[in-house]
């Protein structure tokens, strides 16, 4: 769990305090070797093009090379949904046998681990920190085994002597990327504040009616008229009330309703269903026209991270815009990090596939809500996108 300690607290507005230095100095000069970090501060909210990073010696240990396999989930750990499972009442009804799902997705163990380079923060530090116009930076963590079904949401506080402290706010953990079943925590991976957690989202298919079940009293009826000899018939069929037809077909729409009830969800769509601890739910739909545009809708207004490319001298470079629907304006803006290609080798021979980002906020008044579910959708339209372009997986909905 996150350290409480007073030392550790600091004005708003302020870089830190006289305590938070003498108590922490240890650990900045570990942060100043960051080997997954930027030291660049982007004082301009519209610069959305990436920077140089680099990478120093750190303490690493080699891990045996293979496939992640998660055995028995939470098994060091505590489940986050432990107090707030009665808000996850719906996922149940959208998952059908596991013959029915798309195959699992398997990322590779990262054979080499780093030391931890940065330190939980404690929530009233979060709440100096987050939601904020900061840079916030986004990787793999790079300090376990299966860090690549992994993302550290970190930022960075100057301290004494130009030592850079590196804060975590956020760890997003992935349990299965086909179903794209994630868990956003604060503070860090062992909390047991849960965000959100999210699933995609499944499709009933449209119940079959049966031209014998649709209307069987009046199938009924007319076949015992073609029975009859018409030429003995004196008097006209009897007319049905109106209360008597009322009541079949209602017969017939309970019919068809309990039919439908039965019916599984079994078609996977494109859309990812996010339910945050506050009861809220987000439905992050990826745009069908496959322009990587993902949309959601959240107290009424509509977002969409839009996802732009552009030429980074001989690459070609990806970004991530938030867009308010009612004002065009931009509020976030995730752009990748500047790798040399040495960097990008040692990264992709580890297993990466989600690159290391930077996530900024460039609206000042940003309300904690709406921070956690900018936070979760930008995370999860980045984390859906790369697993798009890594494993060519194709378009569901």
């Amino acid at each position: 769990m996150p350290r409480r300690t007073p030392g550790r607290i600091w004005s708003k507005g302020s870089a830190t305090s006289q305590s938070s230095t003498s108590t922490r100095s240890d650990q900045s000069s570990h942060s100043s070797l960051s080997s997954h970090t930027q030291y660049t501060n982007l004082t301009s909210c519209s610069d959305t093009k990436p920077v140089a990073k680099h990478y120093h010696n750190y303490e690493e240990r080699e891990i045996v090379d293979g496939c992640i396999v998660h055995p028995d989930e939470h098994e060091h750990e505590q489940d986050p949904r432990a107090s707030t499972e009665t808000y996850t009442s719906t996922i149940a009804s959208d998952i059908d046998d596991a013959s029915s799902r798309p195959p699992s997705l398997c990322p590779l163990m990262r054979h080499i681990c780093y030391k931890p380079d940065a330190i939980a923060t404690t929530p009233i530090e979060f709440g100096e920190l987050f939601p904020s116009t900061r840079r916030i930076l986004i990787q793999h963590d790079d300090t376990t085994p299966d860090g690549n079904l992994n993302l550290r949401v970190d930022t960075e506080l100057s301290i004494a002597k130009g030592h850079k402290l590196k804060l975590t706010l956020f760890h997003l953990r992935m349990y299965d990327l086909a179903e794209r079943q994630f868990s956003l925590r604060r503070y860090q991976r062992q909390s047991g504040r849960e965000v959100c957690n999210s699933r995609r989202k499944y499709l009933k298919p449209a119940a079959k009616k049966s031209s014998s079940s649709s209307s069987p009293r009046r199938l009924s009826f007319t076949s015992t008229l073609a029975k009859i000899n018409l030429k003995t018939l004196k008097s006209k069929p009897r007319t049905k009330p109106a209360q008597e037809i009322r009541d079949e077909e209602s017969d017939d729409d309970f019919s068809s309703f309990a039919a439908q009830v039965d019916v599984k969800a079994t078609i996977p769509t494109d859309t990812i269903r996010i339910e945050f601890s506050n009861y809220a739910q987000v439905e992050l739909e990826r745009s069908k026209t496959g322009d990587g545009k993902y949309e959601f809708e959240y107290w009424g207004e509509r977002y969409s991270w839009r996802r732009n490319i552009y030429r980074d001298e001989s690459e070609l470079v990806f970004s991530f815009e938030l867009i308010a629907a009612s004002s065009g304006v931009c509020i976030a803006h995730i752009t990748p990090d500047k790798l040399s290609q040495r960097q990008s080798r040692q990264e992709a021979a580890l297993g990466g596939w989600v690159p290391p980002c930077s996530l900024r906020l460039t609206e000042k008044q940003v309300s904690n809500d709406l921070g956690d579910v900018i936070m979760a959708t930008g995370l999860m339209s980045l984390v859906d996108d790369c697993i798009k372009r890594h494993w060519h997986e194709p378009h569901r909905s």
